[in-house]
Parts: C-alpha cells; structure tokens; sequence
C-alpha cells in the first residue's frame, strides 16, 4: 500500500518534520537543533501521543550513516500501524 507524506506538518502548536495522516504516523530527524531541548521534547513527545500519534525519531547523523537500518524500522513501523488500521 501507499502512504503520503506530509514534510514540516504543523500538528497543534508543533511542526513535525514528516507525517502520514492515514497512519497518524509523525517521523522525527533530530539534529543538533534539538540538542540542550531534551524537557521541550519530552513534553512535546508527549503531547503529540495523546492526540493518537505514533512517533518514529532518530539522529540525523544515524539517519545519514545508518539509512538502510532506518528504512526498516520506518517499514517495521509501517507494517504494524497497517495491521492496526485494516479492518
């Protein structure tokens, strides 16, 4: 199956860096923005899995050294949430 994905989504007073709405599936490449923001993260981790969202983050330096090990998990992920959501 095929799924879209939304780049720089805004998802209530966030802006995530991919999502899938037919999977409510957010992916998250974190580079060193993120770094000393590990609270604001936290909280907004959790704010996003109350409102029914799956989240998938990694590093950007894993990512860049590790992208086939990232496209499975993506898929792994995906795989799972199909499961969830085909009747």
């Amino acid at each position: 199956m095929r799924y879209q994905f939304t780049r720089q989504k805004p998802i209530d007073k966030y802006i995530v860096d991919f999502y899938c709405s037919k999977l409510l599936l957010v992916i998250e490449i974190d580079g060193e923005s993120h770094n000393d923001k590990q609270l604001y993260d936290e909280r907004r981790d959790k704010q996003l899995r109350g409102l029914g969202l799956e989240l998938i983050k990694h590093d950007g330096y894993y990512v860049i050294n590790h992208t086939v090990e990232t496209l499975k998990i993506i898929l792994e992920k995906i795989r799972q949430l199909e499961k969830r959501t085909t009747p």
